[in-house]
C-alpha cells in the first residue's frame, strides 16, 4: 500500500478543523475497525476506499509537537512528560527500551499521535514491528498527520561500541532516499556537523546519510537524538533540527509547526 505524499491528499480533498481522514488516501469513509475500538482497545478505524487499519487522528490547524528522545527505560519520566506537555504529536527519537504499549495505556493520549523509532540500544527486530498500541512506529515508514508528511529511520551510524542496532552510511542513505521528501523527519541519529552532534570530546559523531539527507530534501523539521552530550537546535539550510536531549535526564523540547517551525528547549 503506497502513502500518498500530503500535498497529493491536500490537493484532493478539502478538511475543515476537527474533522479526521484517512493517513493513507486521505478519504473520510472511515468506521470503527473493530465493536471493541475505543472500549477495551484504543481508537482504530478501518478505511472504507484504501483498506488501511488503524489510528486516524483530527485535522488542526498546525502542530505542536513534543519532542523526545532516549528515554532509556525510564517510564515514568514518558508518562509525566505527555501528560504535562500539551501537544497533539509526541516523537520519541529512540533508545526506549522499555514496554512502550504499557505505558501508553496509562497516559491520557486521546486526540494525540504518537510516533517513535527505535535507537542503537533498541533490539534491530523492533524496526520490523508496526507499532505499539496506539503508538506507530516510523522507521523506514512514511505517513501523513494533519496535513504534514513525516518519516523516520531508527538506529544509528556504526560506532565504536557495537551495539545493537547499527547500519552502514551507504545503506541508510539508501533507505532514507527511498521514503521520498516529507515535512517532518523522525531519526535517532544526528545530522554530522551539527550542534547535535558533537560527543563527549566534541567531536562530530553524527551520520552523513542523515544529514545528506536534510541537505537534498529540506524537511521543515528533525527531531533527533542518541548524543546525550549534544542537546541543542541548529539548521541545514531551511531545515530546524533538535536533538531536545536525554529523556532519562528530564530534557525534551516543544515545536511548534505552521508555515514555520519555532522550537524551545524545555526540562520535565
Amino acid at each position: 500500500m503506497k502513502l500518498r505524499s500530503a500535498v497529493e491528499i491536500l490537493r484532493s480533498i478539502r478538511v475543515g478543523k476537527g474533522e479526521i481522514v484517512c493517513p493513507v488516501c486521505g478519504s473520510k469513509r472511515l468506521r470503527r475497525a473493530t465493536a471493541l475500538s475505543g472500549w477495551l482497545t484504543g481508537w482504530r478505524y478501518y478505511c472504507e476506499d484504501c483498506g488501511y487499519t488503524g489510528p486516524i487522528y483530527k485535522v488542526e490547524e498546525n502542530l505542536t509537537v513534543l519532542c523526545l528522545a532516549d528515554p532509556h527505560g525510564r517510564w515514568k519520566k514518558l508518562l509525566e512528560a505527555i501528560e504535562r506537555v500539551d501537544s497533539n504529536m509526541v516523537l520519541i527519537a529512540g533508545d526506549l527500551l522499555m514496554d512502550l504499549e504499557g505505558v501508553l495505556e496509562k497516559a491520557d493520549i486521546e486526540g494525540r499521535a504518537v510516533f517513535y523509532v527505535p535507537g542503537n540500544m533498541d533490539s534491530p527486530r523492533e524496526a520490523e514491528i508496526e507499532g505499539y498500541g496506539s503508538a506507530r512506529n516510523l522507521h523506514n515508514r512514511k505517513v501523513v498527520f494533519n496535513g504534514f508528511s513525516l518519516g523516520g529511520f531508527g538506529g544509528a551510524n556504526k560506532g565504536p561500541f557495537h551495539t545493537p542496532f547499527e547500519w552502514r552510511e551507504e545503506e541508510a542513505l539508501e533507505k532514507l532516499r527511498s521514503l521520498g521528501g516529507v515535512d517532518i523527519l523522525l531519526t535517532h541519529a544526528p545530522p554530522k556537523n551539527t550542534n547535535c552532534d558533537r560527543g563527549p570530546f566534541g567531536m562530530h559523531i553524527g551520520s552523513i546519510a542523515v544529514r545528506k539527507y536534510i541537505e537534498e530534501f529540506q524537511p521543515k523539521l528533525v527531531v533527533c537524538g542518541h548524543i546525550h552530550e549534544s542537546r541543542g537546535i541548529d539548521k541545514i539550510g531551511e531545515t530546524v533540527i533538535v536533538n531536545p536531549g536525554p529523556l532519562h535526564r528530564g530534557y525534551a523540547a516543544i515545536a511548534r509547526v505552521t508555515r514555520e517551525v519555532i522550537v524551545d528547549l524545555i526540562e520535565i
